[in-house]
């Protein structure tokens, strides 16, 4: 084939020169409204120019290493830990199996606000790729311990729904699953792997790990610019996320001083309030606006809480 290979033989697509631009920033490629419908701009905008390179190629990556649930393992076989490992790995990844499905959503939303084609893509793709681990987990989890699936307490069910759902909050979402809840989910994945031994196990682990790797290298690449374009807005937008951040964690504190009260359980309570120690940590690394600083005290504080869960 002379010049560009295709793509669909392992090539890269054709280079489109870029549309013209009238004021400097990033084109709209994802939006849909009245007026994109009139210009044919936003989401029918088809110059397929790569405005954001490393963004492309991580959608690319997701493509390349999928995986299904159900030919990952032998799920027939039985899982072989020893009974304590098995005990601990279960409760801790009993911890993350909602938090991926709470994250299925959170992605599918993201999808629907992001304005380049890139973010839109790739965010579509998080979203059945969270999918997946919220099926490898629910399925492994009672194949390692041998019990049901364990309902989530009601500050896990508080945490999911606080620290990562908001419609109305594109960096809030993006900020909590991306830069926050995958380092979070990579270090438990990173705890758990050195104690497992059954090769089934070991091997979903690292397949929805890769995975994580690449959320976490998605937080980088779309974060920063899903800020830019709040540009002029910005002190703005930092103190609504602030105020967004202390009223969360005040209703998680009455949360807890009701549960405390109606089930007299000051453990109970005590979760609730370390899970709104977290959230609002969160909110304040977001609103900082450096995904960067994400730090192993905030880790080291969900692990904590992890720990201290119910046997």
């Amino acid at each position: 084939m002379h010049g560009h290979e295709s793509p669909f033989t392992g090539g890269h697509a054709p280079r489109v020169p870029p549309a013209s631009r009238l004021d400097g920033r990033q084109r709209d490629t994802a939006s849909i409204g009245a007026w994109h419908v009139l210009r044919g701009t936003g989401l029918f905008d088809m110059a397929f120019e790569r405005q954001n390179e490393d963004g492309w190629h991580l959608y690319q990556a997701g493509q390349r290493q999928f995986w299904a649930v159900e030919d990952a393992v032998d799920w027939r076989e039985p899982f072989r830990e020893d009974p304590e490992v098995a005990r601990v790995a279960g409760a801790m990844l009993g911890f993350l199996c909602p938090g991926e499905k709470a994250a299925v959503t959170g992605a599918a939303l993201i999808s629907t606000r992001v304005r380049s084609e890139e973010a839109k893509l790739y965010f579509v793709e998080q979203a059945m790729e969270e999918a997946k681990h919220y099926e490898a987990l629910r399925l492994l989890v009672p194949a390692l311990t041998g019990r049901p699936f364990p309902a989530p307490s009601f500050w896990v069910r508080a945490l999911y729904s606080y620290g990562v759902i908001d419609p109305d909050d594109l960096p809030f979402m993006m900020g909590n699953i991306n830069v926050v809840g995958e380092h979070l989910a990579n270090a438990i994945f990173r705890k758990v792997r050195p104690l497992v031994t059954d090769p089934k196990t070991v091997h979903l682990l690292a397949l929805i790990g890769k995975d994580e790797s690449r959320h976490i290298a998605a937080g980088e690449r779309f974060f920063t610019p899903a800020l830019k374009e709040m540009e002029g807005k910005t002190k703005k937008r930092e103190a609504e996320l602030m105020a967004s951040a202390r009223e969360k964690e005040a209703e998680m504190l009455k949360a807890a001083e009701k549960a405390a009260a109606a089930q007299k359980a000051e453990a109970e309570g005590k979760f609730y309030r370390e899970a709104a120690v977290v959230v609002r940590m969160a909110l304040a690394k977001t609103a900082d606006m450096s995904p960067s600083a994400i730090d192993e005290s905030l880790i080291g504080q969900a692990l904590d809480a992890v720990k201290k869960l119910p046997k």
